[in-house]
């Protein structure tokens, strides 16, 4: 027998969202998202100035602010043939980033884990046993068992006295909930600390753009002027409380986040099975270092995974007018072409025709249009698009950054997940080694890597490759001006007058693969 169940609206999530699934014998069989709130940006942005787009589109949302402005500002330049200055692309990389950071920590604490996390629970929790967790998983200021039984009592009030405020409407003691209570106290915590830390890492935007959220943009460049010395421009002291609202966020996604999100997930890891999406994953990329029109400069690279094959990463070009269209058949517009066509964004047409029930209902029509939400489609595949398509998409690139982390999470889950005596991420001393025996084979393991390296150094210099090839690189700081610069006889006016006569270096490979492969050769031949 089947059932229809309704989710209006679905919560902690930016817009209004319809969830419509059928279930059949407890099992969902199939289901229907609908987006019930019109925004129309499209005819918003219509005779005005391409120079304001930015302020309008940004206000989508005000969770994910910022990178919608972003990407206004860089169709308007795209548009113009503009390419923003260097430090133009550094600052909105830097808020990017900050965006980037805050909004994940966010979605996990505070739109995510309340599903996994039983706040009640955390109310049986032994804070002395908490501590000795949580400083075992990190070296968090915020570890010791006063803290924890602060939050704890904090917490009692609320449930005593039957407002539980943020923590209402829970499924608190529902036995799908698998964290023990400690774990359970901890991740509350943590809960409360990100509340604070969010909102000090987004002052980054209020530094570059005047204010969080929606901090302002520039077409061409950004709204901040350098100046190191000038009270009312980006100075010294400005530039050095974002070096510090950088190293504390650091801190805290490697303290706190992390250790967190490994804990939490490796109670939960048969939810893995469940599910598993469209199989194909489309990245358009981002962090330019070389401005936005030349993608292979991309610290997240452009690309895109059909059926899960990572052997095959396809191009992706969002101009090519066959690439990306936008359907309506299910949505509450019209095309001038009719329904059934779709239409590339550059040519998109945002024209209402609502033909839904009239509210109140009890559900929609979902063989007919039922939603204000286009169907995207990339060369006519439903794609999901997203943080784990862009880390599919480095992955498949060669990313070493991330292929690392991917093999060290790997590690982690096959040993069971975080926990006493674990994975580290900080190299903290985790234990003194107080037997006799412990430092011994310490010692003894020291004195062999030593002995091993000592001997890999001796048949380095003796081939002699490497030494002729690192002289061959270097070869301009023997004579002429290079010899002047490493004698420290050429001062910065010098070089660059230099730099203006000779123009844009050449470049040249730094023969990376080939040294590695030198290297493993005396590593392991």
């Amino acid at each position: 027998m089947s059932n229809r169940i309704v989710i209006d609206p679905v919560t902690r999530i930016e817009g209004h969202l319809r969830i419509e699934a059928v279930v059949e014998n407890g099992v969902v069989k199939d289901a229907f998202s609908a987006g019930t709130m019109v925004r129309g940006i499209e005819k918003i942005l219509k005779g005005r100035d391409p120079r304001d787009a930015w302020a309008f589109t940004e206000r989508v949302c005000g969770v994910c602010t910022t990178v919608h402005a972003l990407a206004s500002c860089r169709c308007v330049e795209d548009a113009l043939g503009i390419t923003v200055p260097k430090n133009a692309e550094l600052v909105r990389n830097l808020m990017f980033c900050a965006q980037y950071v805050q909004d994940h920590v966010v979605h996990f604490y505070h739109l995510h884990a309340l599903d996994w996390v039983d706040v009640v629970s955390m109310l049986k929790a032994d804070p002395v046993a908490t501590s000795k967790l949580a400083q075992s998983l990190s070296p968090w200021p915020k570890s010791n068992p006063g803290h924890f039984a602060a939050v704890q009592q904090r917490l009692k009030k609320f449930v005593e006295s039957g407002q539980l405020g943020i923590f209402a409407n829970g499924y608190w003691g529902n036995k799908a909930y698998k964290l023990p209570p400690e774990v359970n106290l901890l991740a509350v915590s943590h809960y409360l600390d990100a509340l604070e830390w969010q909102k000090e890492i987004v002052k980054i935007h209020t530094i570059f753009g005047g204010k969080n959220p929606h901090p302002n943009y520039l077409v061409g460049g950004v709204p901040c002027s350098f100046n190191l010395e000038e009270v009312n421009a980006i100075n010294t002291e400005r530039l050095d409380f974002v070096g510090s609202l950088i190293k504390d966020a650091i801190e805290f996604v490697e303290q706190v986040y992390i250790p967190d999100l490994l804990a939490i997930a490796s109670f939960y890891k048969d939810w893995g099975a469940i599910g598993g999406g469209l199989q194909n994953y489309l990245a358009y990329g981002d962090l330019p270092t070389r401005g936005y029109n030349d993608p292979s400069s991309f610290l997240l690279p452009r690309g895109a995974i059909l059926d899960r094959n990572l052997n095959e990463i396809h191009e992706v070009n969002g101009k090519d007018l066959n690439e990306i269209k936008e359907y309506i058949s299910h949505s509450w517009y019209q095309y001038g072409g009719g329904d059934g066509v779709g239409l590339h964004p550059f040519k998109g047409e945002t024209e209402f025709n609502y033909t839904g029930p009239k509210p109140p209902y009890e559900h929609l029509d979902v063989e007919g249009k039922y939603s204000w939400l286009k169907t995207p489609r990339w060369k006519d595949h439903a794609m999901e698009v997203g943080p784990l398509s862009r880390m599919l998409v480095a992955y498949a690139k060669g990313n070493t950054d991330v292929k690392e982390l991917t093999l060290a999470m790997l590690s982690i889950f096959k040993a069971g997940g975080l926990g006493s005596g674990g994975f580290n991420f900080d190299a903290k001393l985790r234990r003194p080694s107080i037997d006799a025996e412990d430092l011994f084979h310490a010692h003894i393991g020291g004195m062999d890597a030593y002995a091993l390296a000592f001997k890999m150094a001796r048949r380095i210099l003796t081939d002699g490759r490497l030494g002729k090839f690192v002289a061959a690189r270097y070869a301009s700081f023997d004579d002429g001006f290079g010899r002047q610069i490493e004698k420290r006889k050429i001062g910065f006016k010098e070089l660059e007058k230099i730099a203006q006569e000779l123009g844009e270096p050449t470049p040249k490979s730094g023969k990376q693969e080939y040294l590695e492969n030198l290297l493993n050769t005396f590593l392991h031949g």
